[in-house]
C-alpha cells in the first residue's frame, strides 16, 4: 500500500510540474497575443496619422479607405486571439490547481497510512507485552 501512495505521490507531483509548464507557456501566448493586438492598433492609428497628413497635404486619401477594413479585420482578429489565449491561461490556472489539490489530497492520504501503520506497530508491541505478562502471571512470578 506504501509503494502504491508513493507511485501516486509521484504522478501527482509530476501533473503539478507540467501543469506549471502549462501555465507558463500560456502566460507567454497571452502577452504574445496581447502584443500582436496592441500593435494592430498601433498601425491602425499610425496609418490615420499618415493618412490625414496625406489629405491635408495632397488632397487624396492615400488608399486608407480601402486599406482600413482589412486592417480592423486584422485587429479583430488579434483581439480574438488575445481573448483565446486569456481563456487558455485561466484554463491552465484551474489545472494547477486541480493538480495541487490531487498532490495535497495524496500527501494527507500517505500521512494518515503512515499514521495508521504506527498505531498498527504500537498495537502489536503492546499485544507482546500482555501476552508476557499474562505468561508471567500464569507462571506465578
Amino acid at each position: 500500500m506504501n509503494r502504491t501512495i508513493g507511485t501516486l505521490a509521484r504522478v501527482r507531483r509530476l501533473a503539478l510540474d507540467r501543469a506549471k509548464r502549462d501555465l507558463a507557456a500560456a502566460h507567454a501566448a497571452e502577452a504574445a497575443a496581447l502584443r500582436m493586438a496592441e500593435a494592430a492598433i498601433d498601425i491602425i492609428a499610425a496609418e490615420a496619422a499618415f493618412a490625414s497628413a496625406y489629405v491635408a497635404a495632397e488632397g487624396g486619401d492615400g488608399g486608407f479607405a480601402a486599406w482600413l477594413p482589412t486592417a480592423r479585420s486584422r485587429g479583430e482578429q488579434a483581439r480574438g486571439a488575445h481573448g483565446r489565449s486569456m481563456a487558455e491561461t485561466e484554463r491552465a490556472r484551474a489545472c494547477l490547481a486541480d493538480a495541487g489539490v490531487a498532490l495535497r489530497l495524496v500527501e494527507e492520504l500517505a500521512k494518515r497510512h503512515a499514521a495508521a501503520r504506527k498505531a498498527a506497530v504500537a498495537r502489536d508491541a503492546q499485544r507482546a507485552l500482555d501476552e508476557i505478562g499474562q505468561l508471567r502471571a500464569r507462571r506465578g512470578r
